[in-house]
Order: structure tokens, then C-alpha cells, then sequence
């Protein structure tokens, strides 16, 4: 009792010692000394070999850089240096570079609370003890900021029952856009203060879970993910999930809207549990509730209304069009909003997929609404009752994917109707089919697993077309 009740005060004297006290190999996340102020995180996940695949995240305020005007753009220039290093002093990160990086006013940058998030990953790690240094400087003023401190590289072994370390975030969604924050179709939006509250009320988190074939003679298991108040004894369930008949890596992710959570310190936990309870594996990440004053608040509504407002004239219509490339869940939380809410999920919507908030436009909503608006000028129906081009099979995956980077049309052979093809060079394929010969081309096959095939595809396709794009 008296260790528990020791191990509690200090948690309590600071967000820091978290991660710290908790468990040595959580020693996430680390902040900066200097006139840059910046968080950097980290979350370890098993590798090859026995090695650790280590992911390190960081975000930069735009507001901590001195702007200079050059050719009529205002411009930001830093420095970054990371170095890791082990035990015996080897390096395993010694890297710089120099970004230089267009911004927006100081007004805009100010109101849009402007950060500039990147990682690093390193994939080749040996479990052990290791440094990190991270230091940013400005090169147009005399700005920087520093940190090092040690960090343990856990050993994770997929051979065995296993919980990876948790990586925290502001959102998670499915993307087919690739860029160093996808794992697979997700795109995940590191969160490294791990503060949440005010524009930040929801949670979210990736983790996997190593579960190895020769278990499941071990019966049921579950993995639960709860969220703990440092200072209350009450477990706040938050997932329960069965992974009885799932073995190897299984990703676990998920949310959680903080709303009715009072400001303090959290534990964030992930259990592997047997069907009896049985604890048979676990990990956990710290993480801070701090919602600010109403005065405060108040001001941080205005930037967000007024955030608001320029979505909307970028986008026009096409704000609200978010049916082809939202999730399931999204779509099903959407629709449960009042008129305001829909406003305000869809203001978080657009700014997570802002592929470069140092400008002020939103280029994923630009995009989209440029999107729409070719396909319903490229594939509508000018018969009478025809279709908006949006709606149709061609201009729904041209908005969800894009303009494809070959497209080969076949008129009608025999018996066979118009075909048009679309070729991705990141593999998707889709073979559309004029089965009226009116030009209504429907989808008929699909290389994508996101995307139906038809059953009777066959039918409509030339055997040519069928061997020379390896159709089966």
C-alpha cells in the first residue's frame, strides 16, 4: 500500500513522470528547453529478427519561427538535428537538414494554431537502453530548442503473446492517400504533448497486438483498452474486443470523445486477457486532460468559426460531400449530428487531411471539390433523367481516387460491349462496362478489394481484355 500510495504522488506532481513512473520503457512523451517549444513522442512496435521498429513523432509551431519576406511569399528556414545513440555511444540516428517553408500570415497562423508535424522511423533497433538528442533552430532568427534524455527500446517478440507500445493520436481514418503518416490505408495523426481538451476532445490510438499460432489451443481472448484517472479508482472500459480466432499481428485502433472526462491525469491502458480475466499481457501511454479557461475558450471558438467559414468558401457544396471517401463510421456518426455538429465534425474532417497546414487553403478540400466538379463535367449523362456525373460509377472512384494514369477505351466487339479501362500505378485497376450502349459505363471488375466486382464479369468483357489485363 505504501508503494502504491508513493508511486500515485508522484504521478501526480507531473504530466512527465507519467510514462516514467508507470514503466520505465514509457518514457513518452519529451518536451523542449529554448525559445522553440515542442513535443516529440515515440511508440515501438515488434520488427524483424528480434530487432524493434521504433517510430518517433514531432510537431513544430509555426509561431515560434522568425517569418521572412522572400519574393512575395513569407517564408519560415530551420534546422533539425536527431542523433540516437546506444549504450556504447553508436549511432543509429545522426542526421540534419535545413526546411525552408512557405506560411501564412502571422494573423492566420495565429488563428489556425499552425504546427508542422513530421517522424522518423527507425526499423533496425536492438532492445536496449539509448539517447535521444533533438535540437531545432531558426535560421532567420535566434530561436531554438533542445532536448535529450534516455529512452528504453523494449524488445517486442511476435513468437510470443505481446502488446506493442500505444501510439496516441488526434484522429485516425482510412485514406487510400499514402505519405509518412499511413500504416497501410490508415492515416494516423500523431498527438505528441498527449494533451487533449478545447479544439482536441477526442482520443484516439493504434497498438498491435502479437498473438502467435501455437495459442490457440489457449482459448478465448479479449483485449480491453481503458482509460484511468490517476486520482479516481474507477476503470473506464472503453473497447472490449474478442481476438479468439485471429492470430499473428492484429491491429487494434480506436476513440474515444472526452467530453464527460474531467481535466487531469489519464492512463491509457491495453490488456491481453484470457476468458477467464486472467492479465496475459499489457500495455499503457499517460495522457493529460487540460480544457481551457472560458475566456479563453471563447476566443478559441472564434478562430474556429472563423476556420469554419473559410472551409466553406473553399469547398462550397462539396464541404458536406464526404459519402466517397469518409469511413463507415464517420458516415454513421455524421448522420446522428444536428445541423451545427455536422458543421463541426466536418470542420476536423478537412483539417486532419490539410496535406500542408503551413498554407493558408486546405489543398485535401480544394482537391475534392475539384474532383467533383470534373466528373460531373466529364462522365454526366446529357440524356434526358441521365445522371450527375458525381453519381455515376466513374466519377465516384475518379473522386475517390483520383485521375488515373491510363485509360484505354474499347469500342464494341461482337457481342461485347464498350469497355474502358483505368490503370493506377499503385495497382488498382478498374474495367467499366457500357452494357446499354447509351455510355453509361457501370463498374464491372476491380482490382481493388475496396470496390465491388460484379458476379457475372465474365459475361460482359472480351476474352482479349481478360487475358491481356490478367483479369481472374
Amino acid at each position: 500500500m505504501g508503494i502504491q500510495m508513493k508511486t500515485q504522488k508522484v504521478l501526480l506532481a507531473g504530466f512527465f513522470c507519467i510514462a516514467i513512473m508507470v514503466s520505465p520503457a514509457y518514457s513518452w512523451p519529451i518536451s523542449s528547453e529554448g525559445t522553440i517549444k515542442y513535443w516529440v513522442d515515440g511508440a515501438a512496435f515488434a520488427g524483424d529478427s528480434g530487432k524493434t521498429w521504433q517510430e518517433i513523432y514531432w510537431t513544430l509551431p509555426v509561431r515560434d519561427f522568425v517569418v521572412r519576406q522572400n519574393a512575395g511569399q513569407r517564408t519560415i528556414s530551420y534546422k533539425t538535428v536527431i542523433q540516437l545513440r546506444d549504450s556504447s555511444g553508436k549511432y543509429f540516428i545522426n542526421e540534419d537538414w535545413i526546411s525552408n517553408l512557405n506560411v501564412p500570415t502571422a494573423q492566420e497562423v495565429e488563428r489556425r494554431d499552425l504546427a508542422i508535424p513530421d517522424l522518423m522511423v527507425v526499423n533496425n533497433l536492438k532492445p536496449g537502453d539509448y539517447r535521444i538528442k533533438f535540437m531545432v533552430s531558426d535560421m532567420n532568427g535566434g530561436n531554438i530548442g533542445t532536448l535529450e534524455k534516455e529512452i528504453i527500446v523494449p524488445f517486442l517478440n511476435p513468437e510470443i503473446l505481446a502488446v506493442s507500445q500505444i501510439q496516441v493520436a488526434s484522429d485516425i481514418y482510412l485514406d487510400s492517400l499514402k505519405n509518412r503518416f499511413s500504416k497501410g490505408k490508415l492515416q494516423i495523426k500523431p498527438h505528441p504533448s498527449r494533451e487533449f481538451g478545447g479544439a482536441y476532445g477526442n482520443l484516439y490510438y493504434y497498438f498491435e497486438v502479437y498473438r502467435p499460432a501455437s495459442d490457440t489451443t489457449g482459448g478465448s481472448r479479449f483485449v480491453q483498452i481503458s482509460l484511468n484517472s490517476t486520482t479516481q479508482q474507477v476503470i473506464n472500459t472503453i473497447a472490449n474486443n474478442e481476438i479468439t480466432e485471429r492470430t499473428g499481428q492484429i491491429i487494434q485502433t480506436g476513440g474515444v470523445s472526452l467530453d464527460s472526462f474531467p481535466e487531469g491525469l489519464y492512463i491509457l491502458k491495453a490488456q491481453l486477457k484470457d476468458g477467464n480475466g486472467k492479465l496475459l499481457a499489457y500495455s499503457q501511454a499517460g495522457i493529460k486532460i487540460n480544457r481551457i479557461p472560458l475566456s479563453a475558450a471563447a476566443g478559441a471558438r472564434d478562430k474556429l468559426d472563423e476556420e469554419l467559414q473559410t472551409l466553406l468558401k473553399e469547398g462550397g457544396e462539396y464541404f458536406y460531400e464526404i459519402e466517397y471517401i469518409a469511413s463507415s463510421r464517420d458516415i454513421v456518426q455524421l448522420k446522428k449530428l444536428d445541423e451545427n455538429g455536422k458543421k463541426e465534425f466536418l470542420r476536423r474532417f478537412w483539417k486532419s487531411r490539410d496535406s500542408d497546414p503551413a498554407t493558408p487553403e486546405n489543398e485535401a478540400l480544394l482537391e475534392h471539390a475539384r474532383r467533383y466538379k470534373a466528373a460531373d463535367l466529364k462522365f454526366g449523362e446529357l440524356n434526358r433523367g441521365g445522371m450527375k456525373g458525381c453519381q455515376t460509377d466513374r466519377g465516384r472512384l475518379y473522386i475517390k481516387y483520383g485521375l488515373p494514369n491510363e485509360v484505354e477505351t474499347k469500342t464494341m466487339q461482337g457481342q461485347f460491349r464498350p469497355v474502358e479501362i483505368w490503370r493506377y500505378y499503385d495497382g488498382n485497376k478498374f474495367v467499366f462496362v457500357d452494357k446499354s450502349s447509351f455510355g453509361r459505363f457501370q463498374l464491372m471488375y476491380s482490382k481493388s478489394k475496396d470496390e465491388r466486382t460484379d458476379p457475372s464479369w465474365s459475361k460482359y468483357i472480351s476474352p482479349d481484355v481478360i487475358y491481356n489485363e490478367e483479369l481472374k
